[in-house]
């Protein structure tokens, strides 16, 4: 009479399929932390476009800067992906004598949050015409 393996066969099998399940849980987990790593290079490459476009105003719009001390908010309507929210104000500084400016943004896309601020002094704009190279 010739034995049948029947037992080891289904061993074989019980472990493949803890294997192909375990493989899975690893292949999502791993897709869904790049996905969370990729949402956070979005907001953070908004918050840094935030920043240089509230300080380009602020140089632009020099006569419109708020009183020392005080704060103005701007608008972000079309600068930023359109799922996230933000905020962009811009501050100027108590230094007596300097046009300086604080730039602050906070940008949130569902959980993920970043708040990033600038401080500079804008020089002022001066007439001369810079000098030729020749």
């Amino acid at each position: 009479m010739a034995r049948r393996h029947r037992g080891v066969t289904l061993i074989m099998v019980v472990f493949l399929i803890s294997v192909i399940g375990v493989a899975g849980a690893l292949a999502v987990q791993f897709g869904y932390m790049a996905s969370v790593e990729r949402r956070q290079a979005l907001v953070e490459a908004n918050a840094r476009q935030l920043l240089a476009s509230g300080l380009a105003w602020a140089r632009a719009h020099r006569d419109q800067l708020p009183a020392s001390g005080e704060s103005r908010m701007l608008p972000v309507d079309g600068l930023i992906d359109p799922m996230a929210e933000a905020q962009l104000r811009v501050t100027r500084c108590d230094q007596a004598g300097t046009d300086c400016i604080t730039v602050e943004t906070r940008v949130t896309l569902g959980r993920i949050a970043v708040n990033r601020s600038i401080q500079r002094t804008i020089a002022p704009v001066t007439d001369a015409v810079p000098a030729s190279p020749d």
